[in-house]
């Protein structure tokens, strides 16, 4: 990694790395059957139109087998079977909360999703497995390179890798009043659906995760530096487009 990146990948790590190893898997079992709801009250259902248009421009052979990175409740392997049921869907999560209801929702869509539960920095799959990967709205919780050459490995040559998530926006007039936002939208959300039955209804673990979620921003990546990460992980052929005016970013990379 380049060393201004790499730098920024090592204050991440320990500004994050608490969170990433204790935190970030309670409340994502708790909050499992909400968590999409959480995403379209936070954006104002913004995230679900984002998802959509992300998964149009996903464009794999008939029959392609796919692998969903941090898959979630399934929402992009529903998505992607939706648009072609030819597609064979791995998903892999180390949240059982969130695969649990990922595997209902899918079932209930007459959809069938191979589940894996694991750490996706290792990922348990052998080299050249499958035809593309896709990867949304979690790579700010990774440690992003060594997922992206994890990713790039378990590739068959040619494949895609399709990549959506909220980066660091790059014009400080939109930074501000992005951070604004999250500073109201965030705790807003927390309280609202982040309950357990703990006291008063919440964990404490999701109340600490208020400033963790605006630091992962504040700590991550630009668009152009993910570009710069995939091409540091073998990648070619990246193609990158910002949406939600900058806040966001969609990167299509070929092995």
């Amino acid at each position: 990694m380049q060393a201004p990146l790499a730098v920024k990948e090592d204050i991440r790590q320990k500004k994050l790395d608490s969170y990433w190893d204790n935190e970030l898997n309670l409340v994502f079992n708790d909050i499992a059957e909400r968590y999409d709801s959480a995403n379209d009250f936070f954006s104002f259902g913004l995230w679900s139109v984002m998802r959509r248009s992300f998964v149009g421009r996903v464009k794999l052979p008939e029959g392609a087998e796919v692998l969903d990175v941090c898959a979630g409740t399934n929402a992009v392997g529903i998505d992607l079977l939706a648009k072609n049921p030819s597609f064979k869907i791995t998903a892999i999560d180390r949240s059982e909360g969130m695969q649990r209801t990922g595997a209902i929702r899918a079932k209930e869509k007459g959809f069938k999703i191979k589940s894996v539960i694991s750490d996706v920095h290792q990922l348990p799959f052998a080299d050249e497995t499958f035809d593309g990967a896709t990867l949304e709205a979690a790579t700010r919780h990774l440690e992003v390179k060594r997922v992206f050459e994890e990713i790039y490995r378990v590739l068959k040559p040619g494949g895609f890798f399709c990549h959506h998530d909220l980066v660091k926006p790059k014009n400080p007039v939109v930074a501000f009043f992005y951070y604004q936002y999250l500073k109201v939208m965030i705790p807003i959300t927390t309280f609202t659906f982040f309950r357990t039955k703990g006291l008063m209804g919440y964990r404490k673990s999701a109340l600490k995760l208020r400033s963790y979620f605006i630091e992962a921003i504040n700590f991550f990546y630009t668009s152009d530096e993910l570009t710069e990460i995939l091409k540091e992980a073998g990648f070619r052929e990246i193609e990158a487009k910002s949406t939600a005016g900058g806040t966001a970013a969609v990167h299509i990379a070929k092995k």
